[in-house]
């Protein structure tokens, strides 16, 4: 069957080749090309088999590892363009995470203001921050409409604790909006 696809003169040398080591004789030498071979152009119905498309094209198991070659990737399209620098590593949860770990700075900021103002009430202090694409801070600024705790001794020192927060670089180079509350409580 392999046989039958390989035509040109040097494809059955080499199929005949195959088939003599499988069945363990010789091979016979190989055809010499006729003397204008190389001047005479193949016909039509020698030609190798057309390719598949790469749309179509699928790998037989253990290619990759036999070949070399990488596996076809699954993304198509827009999808693939968008992804061609992987996802973004500087998620929610990272950006979250960093917050977290830090967030003692916050407290202090509200635990000095309640021993200068035994009235504090408590409440939300929700903060926009913009990450440039380094994991600098760019902006930090309160989000009037998403707070409840607007007490600006607590507001100006959360806002000065956020601006020295250092986040991971984007990994696609990009800027990062993102705003965070913190529930302030007595």
């Amino acid at each position: 069957m392999m046989c039958a696809l390989l035509r040109s003169s040097g494809g059955i040398a080499l199929c005949l080749a195959l088939l003599s080591a499988a069945f363990g004789e010789n091979p016979p030498p190989p055809a010499a090309a006729p003397p204008n071979a190389a001047a005479t152009p193949a016909p039509a119905s020698a030609a190798a088999p057309p390719t598949p498309s790469p749309a179509t094209d699928e790998a037989w198991e253990g290619e990759a590892e036999a070949t070399g070659k990488k596996p076809a990737s699954p993304a198509t399209g827009d999808a693939a363009a968008k992804d061609a620098n992987g996802p973004e590593l500087r998620s929610s949860d990272v950006i979250a995470k960093v917050i977290k770990d830090n967030r003692q700075q916050f407290r202090a900021c509200y635990d000095q203001a309640l021993a200068k103002q035994a009235d504090l009430p408590a409440g939300t202090l929700t903060i926009h921050l913009v990450l440039d694409p380094l994991g600098n801070v760019k902006l930090a600024e309160v989000n009037e409409s998403r707070s409840t705790l607007k007490t600006p001794n607590v507001s100006d020192c959360a806002l000065a604790a956020a601006k020295k927060l250092k986040f991971p670089a984007s990994s696609r180079g990009m800027e990062t909006t993102v705003n965070y509350p913190f529930d302030f409580k007595r």
